[in-house]
């Protein structure tokens, strides 16, 4: 069961910029985390503005998947999902899923 799935987000070259946002709840646990996109992209987990995580999605159509251990979330901690996409001349959509 997702956490949060968020909204499909036109991201800009070279602009880091957060495609998901998630104020946790008294016993969530974040199991893992998904990103779909349609270009090349790096990205980061973050919890309280601290990097948990990093990822990448390393072709021009696809996405990436990435279970971790579970981490106790504290109530009202922020989990983010950035992405920052390489240049390639055009906006292209991203879609961020914790769980």
């Amino acid at each position: 069961m997702s956490l949060k799935v968020g909204t499909t987000t036109p991201i800009a070259d070279l602009i880091e910029t957060t495609i998901l946002t998630y104020t946790a709840q008294a016993g969530d646990y974040l199991r893992g985390w998904y990103v779909m996109g349609d270009a090349i992209a790096d990205l980061l987990l973050k919890i309280q503005a601290t990097e948990v995580d990093i990822g990448l999605i390393d072709h021009d159509i696809g996405d990436m998947y990435k279970p971790i251990p579970p981490i106790a979330l504290t109530s009202g901690y922020t989990v983010i999902i950035t992405v920052q996409k390489r240049a390639d001349g055009s906006s292209k959509n991203f879609r961020g899923v914790i769980y």
